[in-house]
């Protein structure tokens, strides 16, 4: 675990394989950290709050962390995000193609994959 006496807001943490940034930090009575208030580049891109982390729980999965660390996170997830939004997209587009129920004496819906369609396609 970090030192006690170097941890401070605003500083970048590491908790086990993700990063974040110390927005509070809470100490017991006896003066030692107890409980941090983190930001984690993970929530963040997940649409989450911060959390609160008990570091005394497990002392070992809270290390000081670095800003290129925190950047290498960040153009990660937006690098996975920028590829989720262009393969949304790219199906949207290919979506307009799909087969149509085209009307008949027993349907005039028009409506892209109405029941009619699967029923022409099944048989």
């Amino acid at each position: 675990m970090v030192p006690d006496s170097i941890l401070a807001v605003g500083d970048v943490v590491k908790i086990h394989n993700w990063h974040g940034v110390v927005l509070e930090t809470h100490f017991a009575e006896n003066g030692d950290l107890s409980i941090i208030r983190v930001q984690t580049v993970r929530n963040l891109f997940r649409g989450y709050g911060p959390e609160y982390i008990d570091v005394r729980l497990q002392p070992e999965a809270v290390q000081q962390g670095t800003m290129v660390e925190l950047r290498r996170e960040i153009d990660t997830h937006q690098r996975l995000l920028d590829g989720a939004v262009a393969r949304l997209l790219e199906t949207a587009v290919t979506a307009d193609f799909a087969p149509r129920c085209s009307p008949t004496p027993a349907c005039r819906c028009g409506l892209a994959l109405c029941r009619h369609a699967f029923r022409r396609i099944a048989n």
